[in-house]
């Protein structure tokens, strides 16, 4: 149950961190495609940085998607286990 708790306490500073990175994601997007435009798609090695920060925001973009989902089987399982045998879970 501790552990429960010290992953709640946790859970604001994850989504900063979460936000931080999808907001640089976003960012090397823009970036990578103000380059895919300036070469005129002529270098292949900016449509690699391009295809991989793509990439990189999809999977971003998939964990928010997600992160309500764990979050609801996180409570769900804690609800059980509250209902099915307290005693082991709060020392009742």
């Amino acid at each position: 149950m501790a552990r429960f708790f010290q992953k709640l306490l946790a859970l604001p500073v994850a989504i900063v961190w979460k936000l931080y990175r999808t907001v640089c994601s976003v960012a090397g997007v823009g970036f990578a495609t103000m380059l895919l435009i300036l070469t005129f798609c002529s270098d292949s090695g900016i449509r690699a940085f391009f295809r991989n920060k793509v990439m990189n925001l999809a999977k971003d973009v998939a964990d928010w998607l997600l992160w309500p989902v764990a979050l609801l089987f996180c409570f769900g399982r804690l609800l059980l286990a509250a209902t099915v045998h307290p005693a082991l879970y709060f020392g009742v």
